[in-house]
This record gives C-alpha cells, sequence and structure tokens, in this order.
C-alpha cells in the first residue's frame, strides 16, 4: 500500500513539474490501482477467475484454451498452471497487423483503393 502511495506522490510530482493539469485523472488512475491492485494479487481469486473463464468460454464454443490450475501446488500468493504451448493473444494481433500490412501495400502496388 506503501508503493501506491509513491505513486500518486510520483504522479503529482510529474504533474506539477510538468504542469500537465491532470491531478484528477492521476488520482483517479491512483485510487483505482489502490482498490483493485490487492485483488489482482489474490491467486484463490484469480485461480476461480480462470475457471469461469474457461466454463464461459467452453459454453460458447470459442476455440481458446485456459490453462488448468493445480489447487495442491497453488496458494493465495502463488498460482500453478498448466503449461500449454501455442499463440498468445498478443502475437496473433501481431500476425492479424501484418496481414492487414500487407494487404495495404498489395492494394498500394495495384492501384487499388480499400
Amino acid at each position: 500500500e506503501g508503493d501506491l502511495q509513491d505513486l500518486r506522490f510520483l504522479g503529482n510530482f510529474i504533474n506539477e513539474q510538468l504542469d500537465l493539469g491532470m491531478e484528477e485523472m492521476i488520482g483517479a488512475i491512483v485510487d483505482e490501482l489502490c482498490d483493485n491492485f490487492p485483488r489482482e494479487l489474490d491467486f484463490t481469486l484469480e485461480k476461480e477467475n480462470m475457471r469461469r473463464a474457461s466454463e464461459i468460454i467452453q459454453r460458447r464454443g470459442l476455440n481458446v484454451v485456459v490453462p488448468a490450475c493445480y489447487d495442491v501446488a497453488s496458494t493465495d500468493s502463488v498460482l500453478t498452471c498448466e503449461f500449454i504451448k501455442g499463440r498468445t493473444i498478443a502475437k496473433i494481433a501481431a500476425e492479424a497487423d501484418e496481414a492487414e500490412d500487407e494487404d495495404e501495400d498489395e492494394d498500394a502496388s495495384t492501384g487499388a483503393n480499400g
């Protein structure tokens, strides 16, 4: 919690030094972090969220895999999950961006207006 208060101080200090006029926004962001960060570090809660997400994904028939969690090796501060080899969402998004760029390049070289 002290670190989050330090973050508030740093944000306000930078705001004042650069005259950004963002004190209210910085305060709102730090407040959100203070409210939610402890929950993000509760891996028991995260494990339940992963299970719920997996159930929703399966019910909807989506082609997405959520790793299984191992209860015997997990605690509120350690979350042990199955390793699944595959592509991450970030990798899929990067591939989609590359394909879009290639399409734009092809359109430009053929004179097509997309």
